[in-house]
Parts: structure tokens; sequence; C-alpha cells
């Protein structure tokens, strides 16, 4: 029986420690994680909104100046008699 003893003393013992991994600022506040990422894709969509917007202004520029230019200037095809 002393000899079981010392085997078992002698053999090296393992502890097992659970960690968790809260995420992104999960362990601080909750739902901490959840707010960051919806800050980070609310960032990305005002800068697409803001490309949209720019994008759509400068063609209904582009459409309004054709508009008026051609409306201004009128095109008379030439029939010989001045």
């Amino acid at each position: 029986m002393a000899a079981t003893n010392a085997t078992s003393t002698l053999l090296p013992t393992t502890t097992t420690t659970t960690t968790t991994t809260a995420g992104l600022t999960g362990a601080l506040i909750p739902f901490g994680g959840s707010a960051l990422v919806g800050y980070i894709i609310g960032f990305a969509l005002k800068k697409i909104v803001i490309w949209v917007l720019i994008i759509l202004g400068v063609l209904a520029g582009i459409i309004f100046i054709y508009n008026g230019c051609r409306k201004t200037v009128t095109f008379r095809m030439y029939d010989g008699i001045n």
C-alpha cells in the first residue's frame, strides 16, 4: 500500500482552469460586444449612404444641366433660305 501511495504523489497533477473569453468588452458591459459591432455597422452604413447621395446628386445635376441646355439651344436644319 505504501508503494502505490508513493507513486501517486510522484505523478504530475494537472489542474484545469476554465477561462471564459467574453469577447469584445463583454466582461465590462453587458452586450458591449453587440453595441460595438452595431456601432461599426452603423458607421459603415453612414459612409455608404453619404456616397450614394453624392452620386445621385451628381447624376441629378448632370440631367438638369443637360435638360436646361437642350431647351435653350434650338437646332434648326439648314433649308437654304436666309
